[in-house]
């Protein structure tokens, strides 16, 4: 029988009755009779061999408790359960983070939808037209008010890149808006900005108040994204520059006014100096045009100022600068010009006004002449640009005094004339 139980045998005390019946006088076998056994613990077992009934009675020994650590299960279920609780702990913390990565994500949607209608809105409401232009590749994106501020539709102009807008932008706008992007992109510049004019479809040339910023740099520090807007500003430019025209130049004739004319002739007096160039003023002023507003009246006047006006236009040069200092007193200021040269210019001019020609409604048409005061930036006793003004008035009066219809040059204080 010790052989059949093996090496654990040892630490039990294994019972075998004859029957069903674990009685003492059926008792055919006991292992250990005669050691300690641990009442609390057993197992009967009942077999069948031979078609015969056994009862097998099972009790673990003293001694197998001494060798079997109590604890260890304990310990085992302790750690069970603290493994259990970090398992459950974890997933509740991957379960909750995800749920809160997608209320974040649904929160951070909803917000970005909000804020993309209300920019929608501002946009529409502001009727600004949007750009977007890829600066290294040129492809360029507009909206559909970008297009209608031109007065197109943005199918009508594809297919669309930066060409498009080089094509209605004006050529010196163009220029200007070169360099200011070039001060941009260098970093001189936080932002783009420039009022420009456009080709409106129907001809008119349109202002356009240009912004925007580089939104996205290479890791070289290239620009490659650039994003902005267009705005019409037409109507404010051209109020501006209507409140200009009427501060700085004469509501009837067009020229400079006084004041305009002054700051103007103060400039190129200052640069004349400064470059050491020649400059040259010219006075003129119609001959009896007292008598022409008392015989034909202020209308016919008007008009005999705004004919004059349109002669000296065609008969100075560009460089030049003329203005109406008051009433029939005009003056032309000629930069880069010495005496020899203003009296060419005022004699053609003199010649030109004698031979024009003031048609009027009743009676032959009027023919005017005018008398010119020259006066040079080569005088030692110019000191300003009223001294050399007043030189040229001096000059002019000379002209009137010595038969009128010609030109006087003020030299060194004494008036020469020049027919």
């Amino acid at each position: 029988m010790e052989g059949l139980f093996g090496e654990y045998a040892k630490d039990l005390d294994i019972s075998i009755y004859d029957g069903v019946s674990a009685a003492r006088e059926a008792i055919m076998y006991d292992s250990n009779d005669t050691h300690a056994r641990l009442l609390h613990l057993s197992k009967v077992v009942t077999i069948e061999i031979a078609n015969h009934q056994w009862t097998v009675h099972i009790q673990p020994l003293v001694a197998m408790n001494s060798r079997i650590d109590s604890n260890y299960p304990n310990l085992i279920f302790g750690i069970g359960v603290i493994i259990s609780v970090l398992l459950s702990l974890l997933i509740w913390f991957f379960a909750a983070g995800r749920e809160r990565a997608v209320n974040i994500a649904k929160n951070m949607n909803s917000n970005l939808l909000v804020e993309r209608e209300r920019l929608a809105n501002i946009i529409q409401g502001t009727r600004a037209g949007t750009w977007e232009w890829n600066v290294q590749t040129g492809e360029t994106h507009f909206n559909e008010n970008w297009a209608n501020i031109i007065g197109y539709q943005l199918s009508e102009l594809e297919p669309i890149s930066i060409e498009t807008w080089l094509k209605f932008v004006h050529p010196d706008d163009a220029k200007a808006s070169e360099q200011l992007l070039q001060k941009h992109f260098a970093g001189e510049l936080d932002y783009y900005e420039l009022e420009v004019r456009m080709r409106h479809k129907n001809g008119d040339w349109v202002w356009v108040l240009d912004r925007g910023k580089v939104i996205a740099w290479s890791a070289v520090g290239k620009p490659l994204l650039m994003a902005g807007t267009h705005q019409d500003i037409n109507e404010r430019k051209n109020l501006e520059l209507e409140l200009t025209r009427k501060a700085q130049f004469d509501h009837l004739t067009g020229l400079a006014n006084r004041g305009h004319f002054m700051q103007q002739s103060a400039v190129e007096l200052a640069r004349a100096i400064r470059y050491d160039t020649p400059l040259s003023i010219l006075m003129l002023d119609i001959d009896f045009f007292k008598k022409i507003n008392d015989t034909y009246g202020h209308q016919i006047g008007d008009i005999v100022l705004k004919e004059l006006c349109e002669v000296c236009r065609y008969t100075i040069r560009e460089i030049d600068i003329a203005g109406r200092l008051g009433g029939e007193e005009f003056a032309i200021i000629l930069p880069t010009t010495d005496a020899k040269e203003a009296i060419v210019i005022a004699e053609r001019l003199r010649k030109n006004i004698a031979n024009m020609e003031v048609k009027i409604l009743v009676g032959l048409p009027i023919h005017i002449t005018i008398s010119i005061g020259v006066s040079t930036l080569d005088n030692q006793n110019v000191i300003n640009i009223d001294s050399l003004l007043n030189q040229a008035d001096i000059a002019l009066y000379e002209a009137k005094a010595t038969g009128r219809n010609k030109v006087c040059v003020y030299k060194d204080w004494t008036k020469k004339s020049v027919e």
